[in-house]
């Protein structure tokens, strides 16, 4: 869920599923003329959940 004040950023994205293809299976394809990646859901949502130390931003506590 997005927080208000928070940027979405498609190179952040992209560091977290580069950190999650590291610790899950993926396994790589085609599906007609695109590349594909096959993956358990709740394996991804577990890592976004968590995310690699130091990927969220951080946010002031009031």
């Amino acid at each position: 869920m997005r927080q208000p004040g928070q940027e979405h950023s498609g190179d952040r994205c992209d560091d977290l599923g580069a950190a999650f293809e590291k610790e899950s299976p993926v396994v790589r394809g085609r599906v007609g003329g695109a590349e594909a990646r096959l993956f358990g859901l709740a394996d991804a949502v577990a890592h976004a959940e968590v995310g690699p130390a130091g990927h969220r931003p951080r946010t002031a506590t009031v």
